[in-house]
């Protein structure tokens, strides 16, 4: 249904998945500057798409909902750069 509307809207499959890459790799940094454990929230302009970014103690978790129904529940983030991954620990 989340993607149906966004085709309704005009957006592709692959640009919603380069805006919702865009904007999980935003809220990561802010995440890693920020430096303290508090779930970062970040809402469309009309407020009917929310995103969660938390930090646990072992790695980075985000979730989202459309219409304040889960679209993604908590799943975890992973960043794999070299065979490293880069959200354990942080």
């Amino acid at each position: 249904m989340f993607f149906r509307y966004c085709s309704r809207m005009g957006a592709t499959a692959s640009a919603f998945g380069a805006r919702r890459l865009a904007l999980a790799s935003a809220c990561l940094c802010v995440c890693a500057a920020a430096g303290n454990p508090q779930d970062i929230n970040v809402a469309s302009p009309d407020g009917r798409v929310q995103f969660r970014l938390s930090r646990t103690e072992a790695n980075l978790e985000y979730s989202v909902a459309f219409r304040d129904k889960p679209v993604i529940e908590t799943s975890a983030l992973g960043i794999i750069v070299d065979k490293e991954n880069l959200s354990r620990g942080v």
